[in-house]
Parts: C-alpha cells; structure tokens; sequence
C-alpha cells in the first residue's frame, strides 16, 4: 500500500523572496518571531508529485528524445529511512506571521514550479547520449 503523507512544495523564488525579507527585517518586524516558509496551497503527496512531474514530461516538446517511461515504484519510508523512523501524515506550514511580519505569501503554483525546473533541466540535460 502506497503511502500518502503529503507535503507543501515551495518555489526557490518565492522561499528566497521571504527569506530576503526575514535579513531586512523591515521596522525590526521579525524580532523574536517564529516565521514559516513554505507555500501551504501546494500540497501533494510524493506520488502526486510524481504523477505530475511525469504529466508535465509527456508533453514536453523534448519527450521524444527519451525513452519510454518505465512506471513508478513505489518505496515505503520504513525500508527507504530504515527502522525506527517516524513521520506525519500532514506537514502544512502556516503562514500567517509571514503575512504579518513580512508582507508575504508564496505566489508560484506547483505546476508552474514542475513545468519550469524540467524545462530547465530537459534543455540543459546532455542529451548525446540518449536515443532518438
């Protein structure tokens, strides 16, 4: 049975934005807050995650020059991080004293994120050594 635990993925840009407002700290706002960055609209299992990044992949226009996708397999986190090891269903971060201190919330959707780092990474991948 796959396991469902679900995430909050955030854009580099948008965690880098909210961070460069933390070391501002504008009207020493931030003093002595607990701020959390992350994009709580952007919830996904690993799977979900998956099957979106493999979506995004069959329609790029350098599909073709890889090979056909060999399906997903699937990993328990017990056997993958070993005994002992505990999680959580749910990890979502709230955001609300980054709306307060910061004048910030995350604005990158996921599939953009997706869309965006493997376009960067098809186009940069040395594609010499893959079948056409």
């Amino acid at each position: 049975m796959a396991e469902n635990k679900k995430r909050c993925f955030t854009d580099i840009r948008d965690g880098i934005e909210a961070l460069y407002r933390i070391i501002e700290n504008a009207g020493n706002r931030c003093d002595g807050e607990i701020i959390n960055i992350g994009n709580p609209d952007n919830e996904a299992s690993i799977e979900e995650l998956g099957e979106m990044l493999l979506a995004s992949f069959e329609k790029h226009p350098l599909r073709h020059h890889f090979p056909p996708f060999a399906g997903f397999r699937v990993v328990e986190s017990s056997s993958y991080y070993g005994k002992g090891y505990q999680d959580v269903e749910h990890r979502k971060p709230s955001i609300r004293n980054a709306r307060r201190c910061l004048d910030w919330e995350p604005k990158i959707d996921m599939q953009e994120t997706i869309d965006e780092t493997l376009d960067f990474f098809l186009r940069t991948v040395d594609l010499t050594d893959k079948p056409s």
